[in-house]
């Protein structure tokens, strides 16, 4: 289950000393099964560092492994802020060995340049939330964005639908994966929709 709070009491994997509004994953447990439930703090750069700026509208994969979320926080990744861009938490749940629990900016037309406009409204692929190691096609992520600079003619004052495929948890073939950001629906800047 992925959730937003500002509570500075969830546990050792929760840290949250600046009561900022935060999203965090709560792994749940069956009755009978050997597993501790317990919560951790999503919105972080490190695993440790909370978001120095409010986190919310976070959505997890049917699968349980990825949670995207919104921030306005400009620690999360470098040059990000102080507009909120969308962003990809992998929690490596069922994935191979050596995976390692991250973020990735999702609200990007390079997987490294955040949008220059506000982005809203993360949803995840319905998928499994397994990417396979042979995969070529990886994570979905549609969201809303004013941001001119995430794909061609969006330059246009008006928000527009995106969709990224966003490839994380390849541990071999990344090659074969090709992140990229594309407008789905939208205007041109003569008001005509495409």
């Amino acid at each position: 289950v992925s959730f937003k709070s500002s509570a500075s009491n969830l546990g050792a994997t929760a840290p949250n000393a600046n009561a900022q509004q935060e999203i965090f994953e709560r792994a749940t447990c069956l009755p009978g099964t050997n597993c501790a439930a317990i919560t951790t703090l999503v919105s972080t750069p490190d695993g440790v560092t909370p978001g120095n700026a409010p986190s919310s509208e976070s959505k997890i994969a049917s699968g349980g492994r990825f949670i995207v979320f919104a921030s306005t926080a400009t620690n999360l990744v470098n040059g990000a802020g102080p507009v909120q861009q969308i962003y990809m938490y992998d929690t490596c749940l069922s994935a191979a060995s050596g995976c390692v629990p991250g973020l990735t900016l999702i609200s990007t037309p390079d997987g490294s340049t955040p949008g220059n406009g506000p982005s809203e409204h993360p949803t995840i692929s319905l998928g499994t939330g397994t990417v396979s190691v042979s995969t070529t096609t990886g994570e979905l992520v549609a969201f809303a964005s004013q941001a001119s600079n995430l794909a061609a003619n969006t330059a246009n004052g008006v928000s527009n639908v995106f969709v990224r495929k966003a490839c994380v948890g390849f541990l071999s073939n990344v090659s074969s994966c090709t992140s990229t950001t594309v407008l789905v629906r939208g205007e041109t800047g003569t008001g005509k929709e495409v």
